[in-house]
């Protein structure tokens, strides 16, 4: 059965006015305990939220690489506390003669075998002209205690001349 309660709290007395209910009861507003579908407009209240990308700390990375050989490890993290993290992997391929490939690698704590495994392709004649071909890319991944996160040159070895050079950014999220 529907009963009445009333209403003492100030945030609720001053919603009520300022939604133009007037004059107020003499008997102070009160609140039923039937249910009402309602729905509130009000222009005054502004939310805001600010986007912003997370804050990276030093990157892991092998520096620039000057023709590396086929399976040279480009960056890697290192052994990573567990939990969930925001990865960003920037790399620069300066390649006009061969085709190879660059492989990201999220490997298990023995760093022996890996978890999962993305292959790049490195395409030598796009770069001709251009002279770089930039890769940025961003995910979320989450790791077990020690495990890591880098990157490796696939098993075609770089063209002579040829510049690598990646960084990896990693945050706990």
């Amino acid at each position: 059965m529907p009963f009445l309660s009333r209403i003492t709290a100030t945030f609720f007395t001053t919603l009520i006015t300022r939604l133009g209910v007037r004059p107020p009861p003499p008997d102070a507003f009160e609140l039923s305990n039937v249910v009402q579908p309602v729905s509130i407009v009000d222009a005054d209240i502004a939310l805001t939220a600010a986007v912003s990308e997370p804050l990276y700390g030093t990157p892991a990375t092998a520096g620039e690489v000057a023709a590396p050989a086929g399976g040279t490890l480009l960056a890697d993290t290192g052994v990573l506390v567990a939990g969930n993290f925001n990865i960003r992997v920037l790399l620069s391929v300066f390649e006009q003669l061969n085709d190879t490939s660059v492989l990201l690698q999220h490997r298990n704590a023995a760093n022996g075998a890996n978890i999962w495994e993305q292959r790049l392709y490195i395409d030598g004649s796009i770069s001709q002209g251009t002279g770089v071909i930039p890769v940025d890319l961003s995910f979320a991944d989450t790791f077990v205690l020690n495990e890591r996160f880098r990157v490796v040159l696939g098993a075609a070895a770089a063209g002579a001349g040829s510049t690598y050079f990646c960084s990896i950014f990693s945050v706990a999220r």
